[in-house]
């Protein structure tokens, strides 16, 4: 948390660029900035385009990503004395790797915000599953309860939630036979236990809250 107070303390009155599609857009969006507003981070002047299009292919993308996750975690909602996010799989629109795939990203959300909170990338949708593993075990789940859709029903990864202090709430289908008997629904939840014989599951008319 000390790099997400870090880059708050940093950022904080900059004002705000969303909608700035190029780097054309961002330089323009710098422009305006006061020298008060540039003074926070350190800057003498404003970058044009061509400094920031300098310092973003310089920049530690994973390291960028774990900062921003970790800032945006500190504005999730709390509900009840918990935080509920989602997990969800998507291909980038818009963006091609050097063999012309898009790629595609495995993504933790604030269900408030809809902020990302952490991403993976995967080669392919059919490594979603291992790989949301690998994401949630960056993060600390007490008190957070996690939601996700029907591929990721599986007992490992229940185990991971829980093993981490949360809850789940599970999308139940046929991938998943035993608990969709139980549950006589589309949704199944969990506290502090994975799916199995003994779980007990809560029954719901609809698969996403």
């Amino acid at each position: 948390m000390a790099c997400a107070d870090a880059f708050t303390d940093r950022v904080a009155g900059l004002g705000d660029p969303r909608g700035a599609r190029s780097f054309t857009a961002i330089g323009e969006w710098a422009a305006e900035l006061s020298g008060q507003q540039l003074a926070r981070p350190g800057l003498a002047a404003a970058p044009d385009k061509s400094t920031l299009r300098k310092l973003f292919a310089r920049l530690d993308a994973n390291a960028l990503d774990r900062v921003l996750g970790a800032w945006w975690w500190t504005r999730t909602k709390v509900i009840s004395g918990q935080q509920i996010i989602a997990i969800d799989g998507k291909a980038v629109r818009g963006a091609k790797d050097a063999q012309g795939q898009m790629p595609h990203l495995v993504a933790t959300l604030d269900h408030h915000s809809g902020a990302v909170l952490g991403q993976l990338a995967v080669a392919a949708k059919s490594n979603e599953i291992p790989r949301v593993r690998e994401l949630l075990a960056d993060f600390n789940l007490a008190d957070t309860v996690v939601t996700v859709n029907a591929m990721h029903t599986q007992t490992d990864t229940a185990t991971a939630i829980t093993g981490a202090g949360g809850d789940y709430v599970f999308t139940v289908k046929a991938n998943t036979p035993h608990a969709a008997g139980q549950a006589q629904g589309p949704a199944v939840a969990g506290r502090a236990r994975p799916l199995g014989h003994r779980h007990r599951p809560w029954q719901t008319d609809q698969a996403h809250h």
